[in-house]
């Protein structure tokens, strides 16, 4: 099914609205078309990967996006929002523990996007037994349980919009 989106002369702006239409298909055939590799870019593909269930090719894209070239750090001018859906897309893919390592790294405890994703973990952790907590608080691991998200996965970049 194919969204009836107004034609943009900005592509990402064009992407954008079909990510806000649901038209996640036609979104990402609109990225792989594309001649931009902008972080932008990138970011909308993440946000469309985790959208469409395939949230080990967005902890990829995202690792690139946000990590230094060791990939252990998370690089200091990357946009938060970027560092809130490698989060994201690490949590999609079962690695809590490596969402919360990226949470813990962010250290913006007010960030929208901190703590939504640490009041979904919290919640997640509350339906665990007791050996269960201990043992991820201790070893770390996959979860056992997923852990539902109330809210879409994925943020845009702001888009800086001229005026008309």
């Amino acid at each position: 099914m194919t969204a009836t989106i107004s034609v943009h002369t900005d592509p990402l702006v064009r992407i954008e609205r079909l990510i806000e239409a649901g038209e996640y298909a036609d979104a990402l055939e609109s990225l792989r078309a594309g001649k931009s590799d902008s972080a932008a870019m990138r970011n909308a593909r993440g946000v469309v990967l985790m959208r469409l269930g395939r949230a080990e090719e967005a902890v990829s894209l995202f690792r690139s996006l946000t990590t230094n070239d060791t990939g252990l750090f998370l690089k200091k001018d990357a946009p938060i929002i970027f560092k809130t859906n490698y989060a994201t897309a690490l949590l999609l893919n079962g690695n809590v523990t490596g969402a919360l390592v990226v949470l813990k790294e962010i250290n913006d405890e007010t960030h929208p996007g901190v703590v939504r994703l640490r009041t979904a973990i919290a919640r997640w952790r509350k339906t665990l037994s007791l050996p269960r907590r201990v043992w991820m608080c201790l070893a770390g691991g996959s979860p056992e349980k997923p852990i539902a998200l109330d809210w879409v996965p994925g943020e845009l970049a702001p888009i800086v919009r001229r005026k008309s």
